[in-house]
């Protein structure tokens, strides 16, 4: 029995002992990965507060760069399509890269984003053509008109948006537009203009009465008021009105479409004139 009991007390010890080498590994090993989180921890906040991180990946990015450009990815063409308006120094240095530099460099996204931003595009694709072509397509603002305020002269484009350029000279033969509203509804007026060839080429300019009607002021200084509702169908009546009697070369002060169906003009003094439509009495006042 006493043989028995001291064998059970040493394999206690013995179990003991294990249990006690099993917590000082597993102390030793948490002790060692908590030093390595505090390690990484604190070389990770050096890292960001010292700019170790940007200054590590702009080397790295650099150091990519010039690999791929000794591997021949360099950039010696830079095609664009669409450029009518646009100027072609900006839109070089809005790419950010030239010939010999590495094509890799070219951000097309970013690049892309930049060219919308500016004042005569409304629409890009920028790609990577490898291994050495830059592709540009543009789709740009086309110049529909002259807005004239009282202060300044803008251009509006094809959709009636005010345009922010400053360099007017190029479009003073575009139709000039006046008055509150113009630009928004200049679109929709030299449409129905361009239906009217006859009537467009006499044409000075277009002052909008608010916003809800046009005047037009022909080139002899006759005013033709067109209707608020329907102008094409007044338009229209000029037109064949012009091709019987020649009506917008008379000597008068204005005529007056805003009577569907009539025409009435107002004559300078002393030269009253008649005319007669198809479609009513046209009154000399």
């Amino acid at each position: 029995m006493a043989l028995l009991s001291r064998g059970t007390r040493q394999s206690d010890i013995r179990r003991r002992r294990a249990a006690e080498d099993r917590r000082v590994v597993w102390l030793r090993r948490a002790g060692i990965a908590g030093g390595i989180l505090i390690l990484t921890g604190w070389l990770g906040a050096w890292f960001v507060l010292t700019d170790m991180d940007t200054r590590t990946y702009s080397w790295v990015y650099e150091k990519s760069l010039t690999a791929s450009a000794n591997m021949g990815y360099r950039v010696q063409d830079i095609l664009v399509e669409g450029r009518v308006n646009a100027d072609r120094e900006s839109l070089i240095a809005l790419l950010g890269v030239g010939r010999g530099d590495p094509i890799f460099k070219l951000n097309p996204q970013a690049v892309r984003e930049a060219l919308k931003a500016t004042d005569w595009v409304r629409e890009a694709q920028v790609e990577r053509r490898l291994p050495a072509t830059i592709f540009v397509r543009l789709e740009e603002r086309k110049p529909l008109a002259l807005w004239k305020t009282e202060k300044d002269m803008r251009l509006i484009d094809e959709t009636g948006a005010v345009m922010n350029i400053k360099d007017l000279r190029a479009f003073r033969a575009l139709p000039l537009v006046t008055g509150e509203g113009a630009p928004a509804r200049a679109p929709e007026l030299l449409a129905l203009l361009e239906a009217e060839p006859s009537v467009k080429s006499r044409i000075d300019s277009a002052h909008r009465i608010e916003d809800r009607r046009w005047n037009l002021l022909l080139k002899t200084g006759a005013v033709v008021k067109l209707p608020e509702n329907d102008p094409g169908l007044a338009l229209r009546t000029l037109a064949l009105s012009h091709e019987k009697e020649q009506i917008m070369d008379w000597d008068i002060d204005s005529i007056d479409l805003r009577d569907p169906g009539r025409i009435i003009f107002r004559t300078k003094l002393g030269k009253v004139q008649e005319y007669k439509t198809g479609l009513g009495m046209a009154q000399a006042l």
